[in-house]
């Protein structure tokens, strides 16, 4: 089929082509070409020959200056204000989609002595790939609510692979054990406390700092 009845196959033919489609649709601003293959994370010539199809049909907007030529996205084109435009904005939703389910899974009966809920590893890195974990780690109060709340928790799995695509892999730790891990200078503590999303409860730095304050007044 041509170009009249498939033009996604074009518009969306490379992760390039992508990948600058989304920078644009984050902004109303005019871009140069560095500017949009650097918010892309594409190298320049492959951003610019991309961006030269983009513009050939139609879904962005090429201006000149005398000094560069600046792209916007064409949000008059049918398709960018149907499919494209609803594809990123469903992409955008995504994460916080996730964080609620978890949320709410962890909020459960068996989820009462939950502190905080946090994401960390190579997707709160922003580095996963396909088929990596979605590691999330979940704090709680005591000893006795850990099983609880990773079997909660890992009942979930199936739907956030339905639903998100996603490899659920939970861990779970009371605070005491968090505590007297982060005090032995544990690699994962320190990964944790560096890399970690909060998808729920008090900042995991908060939790640490509240636990040791106890600690050292009883």
């Amino acid at each position: 089929m041509g170009f009249f009845f498939t033009p996604l196959d074009l518009i969306l033919s490379s992760s390039s082509k992508l990948r600058l489609l989304r920078a644009l649709h984050g902004t109303r601003a005019p871009m140069s070409g560095r500017e949009a293959a650097s918010a892309a994370g594409v190298a320049v010539q492959p951003a610019q020959r991309a961006l030269a199809d983009l513009v050939a049909v139609g879904v962005v907007r090429r201006d000149d200056t005398r000094s560069q030529h600046l792209y916007t996205l064409n949000r008059e084109n049918v398709l960018v204000q149907g499919a494209l435009g609803q594809l990123f904005q469903a992409e955008s939703a995504r994460v916080g989609d996730v964080f609620r389910d978890l949320a709410a899974a962890a909020g459960g009966k068996a989820g009462r002595g939950v502190e905080g809920l946090y994401l960390f590893g190579s997707a709160a890195r922003g580095n996963d790939r396909l088929g990596s974990d979605f590691d999330v780690v979940a704090v709680v109060s005591a000893a006795p609510d850990v099983d609880g709340v990773h079997e909660t928790l890992a009942q979930s799995a199936e739907q956030l692979y339905t639903r998100y695509g996603l490899r659920l892999s939970v861990l779970v730790l009371d605070l005491a054990k968090l505590g007297t891990m982060h005090a032995d200078g544990d690699a994962l503590i320190a990964e944790l406390l560096r890399d970690n999303r909060r998808i729920t409860g008090k900042r995991l730095e908060a939790l640490l700092d509240g636990y040791t304050r106890k600690q050292k007044g009883s």
